[in-house]
């Protein structure tokens, strides 16, 4: 999928109601791995959520045809490294940085 979804795509998850529920699930649990010392997702923290957030949306009660069809597994490191350069360099301002360290909100997971 990439970076840049394409608007069907963006427009079929952004109304799926499973997968807002997967992507909060998983941010909450990244909170509490931290015990929430942070307040969002730090980047080391970034494989545990892709693997996570895949195995949440491809679980046969919540598959999702779009993710098992373009998704077949969750992204490698280099490619988790990849976006999180995108997205931080894109908007200015879109990780907060603590003690030299990104830290991703919710709306960004």
């Amino acid at each position: 999928m990439g970076i840049s979804a394409s608007k069907r795509v963006k427009t079929t998850l952004s109304n799926s109601q499973d997968f807002n529920s997967a992507c909060d699930s998983t941010f909450t649990h990244c909170l509490s791995l931290t015990q929430h010392a942070f307040q969002g997702v730090l980047p080391y923290q970034l494989p545990t959520a892709a693997t996570y957030l895949h195995t949440t949306l491809t679980t046969p009660a919540a598959a999702a045809p779009l993710i098992l069809k373009w998704v077949p597994s969750p992204p490698n490191r280099t490619q988790i490294d990849w976006a999180l350069r995108m997205v931080t360099n894109k908007k200015p301002g879109a990780a907060q940085e603590e003690k030299g360290e990104h830290i991703l909100g919710t709306c960004q997971i």
